[in-house]
C-alpha cells in the first residue's frame, strides 16, 4: 500500500491476514490459485511502511488495524 494513499490520522482494517495460519505455511495448497500470496504480500507492504502504527488480532483469519501517523 503507497503511503500517499492512506491519509495522516487515517484507520484501515483488513480482515484475513492469517488465514487460518496458512500465511505462515510455505507452499500451502491454495484453493484460489494466488489467494495467499496475495495476503502475504499486502500483510509485507504494510509492516514495510514506517508512518504506520501496527497491530494483528490474531483470532481465526486475523484482522490488521494499522494508523497512519500524524508526522
Amino acid at each position: 500500500m503507497a503511503n500517499d494513499q492512506v491519509g495522516p490520522g487515517c484507520l484501515f482494517i483488513a480482515d484475513h491476514v492469517i488465514s487460518r495460519d496458512r500465511v505462515a505455511v510455505y507452499h500451502y495448497p491454495d484453493a484460489f490459485p494466488g489467494w495467499i500470496n496475495a495476503v502475504c504480500e499486502r500483510n509485507q507492504l504494510i509492516f514495510n511502511e514506517s508512518h504506520f502504527d501496527t497491530f494483528i488480532n490474531p483470532p481465526h483469519d486475523g484482522v490488521i488495524f494499522f494508523h497512519k501517523r500524524a508526522n
